[in-house]
């Protein structure tokens, strides 16, 4: 048992401060009572919080299954597997649903290393800009059409 109290830090209000008596040591870098030992004890216990956690679930993807190699911002190569029917755009990145937990994870489009492989299974509907996807949605709630969208559902590969 610690004589440290966890408190507030009075001068910044940064969560995870120690107090003895009237001494106050802050892990917050910016901070008047700064303690470097604090930090680096506080940075420690989040991240041994965060590997120690294994990755449980059941979500299997069968013959869905679909590779992605990534390579992260710190340079570190990694291979993750999901369901291809998951794959979804959303602007610079491509979200899946991964293996083991199923739970959406995105990517960034320029990281991915065989983008090649992956964008086939993206959704026509996703492969369409804003506005493409405005004319869509105008013409489909009035029950009209016009050349343009014509146009955009030729894109989309349904019939005129």
């Amino acid at each position: 048992m610690s004589i440290w109290s966890d408190v507030k830090c009075p001068v910044c209000k940064s969560p995870g401060a120690k107090q003895l008596l009237w001494m106050v040591k802050c892990p917050h870098n910016g901070c008047d009572k700064y303690d470097p030992d604090l930090a680096l004890e506080a940075r420690s216990r989040v991240t041994a919080s965060a590997h120690s956690v294994p990755l449980t679930g059941s979500f299997n993807p069968g013959l869905n299954a679909i590779t992605i190699r990534y390579r992260n911002a710190a340079g570190i190569d990694k291979t993750y597997t999901g369901d291809k029917t998951t794959v979804k755009a959303a602007n610079a990145h491509i979200t899946i649903c991964l293996v083991p937990t199923g739970k959406r994870c995105s990517f960034s489009r320029e990281r991915i290393m065989n983008l090649a492989e992956i964008t086939p299974y993206i959704p026509p509907a996703d492969k369409l800009s804003s506005v493409d996807r405005q004319i869509l949605g105008y013409h489909q709630s009035k029950g009209t059409t016009s050349p343009r969208h014509e146009a955009v559902k030729q894109k989309l590969g349904k019939p005129a």
